[in-house]
C-alpha cells in the first residue's frame, strides 16, 4: 500500500522535529528466503479475512486540530504455522507502509506465507509512532487481544498462495535477463532458490499490478508457480540452520 501520511501529517512531522532527509532517499534492496527465515519472529500460512481501519485521531484542539485518518489493519487466521504461532490463531497485520519505498500490501480474502516481526524495524518507525502513539491500543479496542505483527523487511516478507483442486502452490515470476544476477525466480519480492522447480502458467495467474511493475522494469519474464511442498521443505531446512546457530551461541 502507498505511504499513507497526508500533507497535514507531514506538516506535523516537521513540528515533531523528526528529520526525514536521509530516509526519503532509501530504497528496498530485495530479500530472499534465507534472510526472511533468519529475521522473522513468526512464519505462517495465513488467510486474510478482512481489513479494519484503526487509529483515526486529531492532533491539537479546536479549529487548529489536524485530522489523521485511520490506517488499514489486516485480520488474518493462521492455517499453518512454522514458527511462533499456532493453527487457528488470529493475527493483526498492519496493511500500510511506514516509509515511501515500503512494499507492504495485504489484501482481504487472500492467502500467503507471511514472514512477520513483532516490532516494526523500518526506517520511518519513529515518524509513524510520533503520529500514532496509541496505534496498538486502537487495534486492541477494535479486535481484542491479538498479536500485532509487521510484515518483515518493509513488506517484502510474503509469498502469495493459491489453491488449485485443493492443492496449494506459490505464485512466482521467472525473470529472463541476460545478466546472471538478474536471471532468477521470485514470489512477489522474495527471491526463490534456483533448486526449487518453477512451472510456467498463463499470465493471468499473476497479480495485475505486479505485471505492470515488471513491465516498467523493461525485463522479460514468465509467470508461473513454485511447488508449495518444496517451499515448505526449504523453510524447514533454513529454520533448522537458524535453530542450530542459536543453540551454538547460547552454548558458548
Amino acid at each position: 500500500m502507498p505511504f499513507p501520511f497526508s500533507n497535514s501529517a507531514m506538516v506535523l512531522v516537521g513540528c515533531l522535529g523528526i528529520s526525514l532527509a536521509t530516509s526519503a532517499n532509501e530504497e528496498l534492496r530485495g530479500t530472499d528466503l534465507s534472510e526472511l527465515v533468519r529475521v522473522a519472529d513468526v512464519i505462517v500460512v495465513a488467510k486474510v479475512e478482512r481489513i479494519v481501519i484503526c487509529g483515526a485521531r486529531n492532533i491539537g484542539l479546536g479549529k487548529e486540530a489536524l485530522p489523521l485518518k485511520g490506517l488499514p489493519v489486516a485480520v488474518a487466521t493462521v492455517e499453518r504455522s512454522y514458527r511462533g504461532s499456532r493453527k487457528g490463531e488470529r493475527l493483526a497485520i498492519p496493511a500500510f507502509g511506514t516509509w515511501p519505498s515500503d512494499a507492504t500490501k495485504v489484501v482481504a480474502n487472500t492467502t500467503a506465507i507471511f514472514f512477520l516481526e513483532r516490532k516494526d524495524r523500518r526506517i520511518w518507525e519513529s515518524v509513524f509512532r510520533g503520529l500514532y502513539p496509541d496505534f496498538d491500543i486502537a487495534i486492541s479496542k477494535a479486535l481484542g487481544t491479538v498479536p500485532i505483527l509487521w510484515v518483515a523487511r518493509s513488506g517484502q516478507g510474503q509469498m502469495p498462495v493459491r489453491y488449485r483442486k485443493g492443492s496449494p502452490y506459490i505464485l512466482a515470476t521467472k525473470f529472463l535477463a541476460e545478466h546472471p544476477m538478474l536471471d532468477h525466480v521470485s514470489s512477489r519480492l522474495v527471491a526463490i532458490p534456483k533448486k526449487l522447480n518453477f512451472l510456467p502458467v498463463p499470465e493471468s495467474k499473476l497479480e495485475t499490478d505486479r505485471r505492470k511493475h515488471i513491465a516498467k522494469m523493461g525485463v522479460r519474464y514468465v509467470d508461473g508457480v513454485v511447488n508449495f511442498k518444496e517451499v515448505e521443505r526449504e523453510i524447514a531446512r533454513l529454520l533448522a540452520i537458524r535453530n542450530r546457530e542459536t543453540y551454538r551461541r547460547h552454548a558458548q
